[in-house]
């Protein structure tokens, strides 16, 4: 293998919690003296140039089409005419920059593109979208068996055998792009799951959140990787920290990410729910993807928002985050140390929330039956029992602080980099 010189970092760019890990691990990178370069076209791919790296163009899943085939759980996200294009475009991106290293999150073509070059290819991905996940998971509300959670005994049945439902499908899944890698004279892997993965694969997680088992030697915890975005400081903070410390008022960031469909509904609830309550409300934007403008609110005083703010300002005044259940602020919040309410909107977020609320550090509220009155109940849940939440909070704090992602960044890359 030759010296690693050149990376290329491959985000799925629509997304800002798919973006943003792959671009901090691309500044450490920078720093080891590495020549990193950033490719996509999503709405997210500007984060590269603000945090000094390259960038460039490189075709992805539109994100209309991800988050319609993720959300209903039918993840045929590829025909293989396209699956043909995004291998192409890949491997005359490779030659063209003299890639010696493929990094890339989400990207289930890299795998047959790297092999076809003989590049390294690690692939950063979750330890529940891996074949080695050790916890049972359940029937989420988005796929088509959860129309018989009314009837008891028979969700019962279907639960007992989710892991098994859930590999034969990701098997289904895997079929145009194993069509494709033996057209190439490359072999068929064992699901779609196995897209996921890399020569060597780091998982985003810590193992005492989503253990494995029976993992090979290229799965590697990274840990947590907080979203550190280079963004100026709210203007409000200091006011808000200090009607903290007048009132002991608490305060509720409400975070839904890029794909939170449901953010009007929930802002909306959560103003109500802070009104009656006289808590505070922050959050990064009023502005989302598919709004024709600001949301019609009514003003509340305790209001305070923020088109774009890093998540280390935003969770230094907050008590509880609702989210949609994306996996960088469910860590970035567990991090510093605050409870979440989740209102996942796909899978593995529901299964994360779940695990979240074994842990006793959040609550799950459903997305596919929502109500407000469920919101406020977690709400009032974790506020009741908010001692004991915290204590729960501080030992998952411990187990993050065991984790150190640039170490093992380093280390990976220096196990590659070999003359």
């Amino acid at each position: 293998m030759k010296k690693i010189k050149n990376i290329l970092i491959l985000p799925y760019s629509h997304q800002l919690g798919s973006t943003h890990t792959l671009i901090s691990i691309g500044k450490h990178l920078k720093s080891l003296g590495y020549n990193v370069i950033v490719a996509g076209e999503g709405r997210y791919i500007n984060l590269a140039k603000q945090n000094g790296l390259k960038s460039v163009n490189l075709v992805e899943i539109p994100i209309d089409t991800y988050r319609k085939k993720t959300d209903s759980a039918e993840l045929t996200y590829q025909t293989e005419e396209e699956i043909e294009l995004f291998i192409e475009s890949e491997i005359a991106l490779y030659k063209k920059l003299s890639i010696d290293l493929v990094i890339s999150t989400l990207r289930l073509t890299a795998p047959i593109s790297t092999k076809l070059t003989n590049i390294p290819h690690i692939s950063l991905t979750y330890a529940i979208l891996s074949n080695h996940y050790a916890l049972s998971i359940v029937i989420p509300e988005t796929h088509s068996l959860y129309k018989f959670h009314g009837v008891p005994v028979l969700f019962g049945l279907l639960n007992k055998i989710a892991n098994y439902i859930y590999f034969y499908v990701m098997k289904k899944f895997a079929k145009p792009y194993n069509n494709i890698a033996i057209k190439h004279g490359l072999q068929a892997k064992k699901n779609l799951l196995s897209y996921y993965e890399g020569d060597i694969t780091w998982l985003y997680d810590i193992q005492e959140f989503a253990p494995v088992k029976s993992a090979p030697s290229s799965f590697r915890y990274l840990g947590t990787i907080f979203n550190k975005v280079v963004a100026e400081k709210p203007k409000w903070i200091d006011e808000v920290k200090e009607l903290k410390k007048k009132t002991n008022t608490r305060v509720i960031y409400v975070s839904m990410g890029s794909s939170g469909t449901l953010y009007t509904t929930v802002i909306e609830n959560v103003i109500e729910y802070c009104k009656k309550n006289d808590y505070l409300v922050v959050t990064n934007s009023l502005k989302q993807k598919g709004n024709t403008g600001d949301i019609e609110i009514e003003q509340y005083k305790g209001l305070y928002t923020v088109d774009y703010a890093s998540a280390e300002d935003m969770l230094s005044v907050s008590d509880l985050v609702v989210s949609h259940g994306g996996r960088g602020t469910m860590y970035d919040s567990l991090e510093i140390g605050v409870p979440l309410v989740i209102i996942p909107h796909q899978s593995e977020q529901e299964w994360n929330t779940l695990r979240l609320e074994k842990m006793g550090a959040g609550k799950k509220v459903s997305k596919a039956n929502y109500s407000k009155s469920e919101l406020f109940s977690a709400l009032d849940n974790i506020f009741d029992n908010y001692s004991t939440v915290m204590d729960n909070i501080a030992l998952i704090k411990s187990y993050i602080k065991k984790y150190d992602w640039k170490i093992e960044v380093e280390k990976t890359i220096k196990d590659l980099d070999v003359e």
